[in-house]
């Protein structure tokens, strides 16, 4: 019996929504943002504690919605963190030869604050499509995915801060 072959499409995606879920006990603040295509047309300055959510939503540009965020969040101890979540959807999504990509990183916050967007952007530029970030110093925890919806012609990008025990 033959096999069906399934065809891959583009997908058409017109930007990014990302959910950010803060379950961690500090309210997050917005350090910095960058686009490298697109804009961005919700922003939230803040995040607050115990299931605090905030949407971020960016419009694709020439080459889709390519743009990342970076929010300071307290340690478990006390200390200062910063995690950076940044991706990449394409206008034409195509699993195979155009997929969407996301990065992150979580550390101490003049570490992660001292990055630059380029090489972000390096890094991004070879990412797959999920972040899983365990940081056990500061027993941050970040679970992430970029995926396509075809219902609503945009990347969705649902995301959980978590404090680890």
């Amino acid at each position: 019996m033959a096999s069906a072959q399934v065809e891959l499409k583009d997908q058409l995606q017109n930007g990014t929504t990302a959910t950010l879920n803060n379950h961690t006990v500090a309210t997050m603040q917005l350090i910095r943002s960058h686009t490298w295509s697109g804009n961005f047309t919700s922003l939230p300055k803040t995040i607050t504690s115990h299931g605090g959510v905030a949407r971020i939503d960016h419009l694709k540009g020439s080459q889709g919605s390519k743009a990342g965020v970076s929010y300071s969040i307290t340690s478990a101890a006390g200390a200062p963190y910063s995690v950076i979540l940044a991706w990449n959807a394409p206008t034409n999504f195509n699993p195979t030869t155009s997929p969407n990509r996301l990065f992150g990183i979580c550390g101490p916050k003049a570490t992660i604050d001292a990055l630059s967007w380029d090489n972000i952007g390096q890094q991004l530029d070879r990412a797959g499509s999920s972040v899983v970030i365990n940081d056990e110093a500061s027993k941050i925890s970040v679970h992430s995915t970029i995926i396509t919806n075809p219902k609503t012609n945009m990347a969705n990008v649902p995301t959980n801060f978590l404090l680890m025990p």
